[in-house]
């Protein structure tokens, strides 16, 4: 089964000309047993990455306390979403030259060394 994660940023709703663009893309991709999820990340739940929660991604696994887990609870569904996803869509305005601030909290949230990234051999 195909998985597809498509991800919106921009705030606007059934407004949005991105989101428009990307279900269209989306509906291009489903194979009758696809699945797609989608992630919208204009509700504003996304935590942007503070000192508790870069000391939880970087403690090693099994060091991490029970408030680490909790720090790291959303940062690991977003990831386990990217990972199990075969196609991501990903819808987004540009404002003041760049994405907005919800896009990078997210990339922040989901670049995990360990999970989704590695570092020598």
């Amino acid at each position: 089964m195909m998985n597809i994660l498509s991800v919106d940023v921009g705030p606007n709703g059934e407004q949005s000309t991105s989101r428009k663009v990307a279900r269209r893309l989306v509906e291009k991709l489903k194979r009758p047993t696809a699945r797609a999820i989608n992630r919208d990340l204009s509700t504003g739940e996304l935590p942007h990455l503070d000192g508790s929660m870069l000391q939880a991604i970087f403690t090693r696994a099994e060091a991490r306390t029970a408030d680490h887990a909790n720090i790291l609870q959303k940062s690991d569904e977003l990831v386990d979403e990217l990972l199990a996803a075969d196609a991501i869509v990903i819808s987004t305005p540009v404002w003041n030259f760049g994405p907005p601030s919800s896009l990078k909290a997210w990339i922040d949230l989901v670049v995990r060394i360990g999970r989704t990234f590695s570092c020598g051999g």
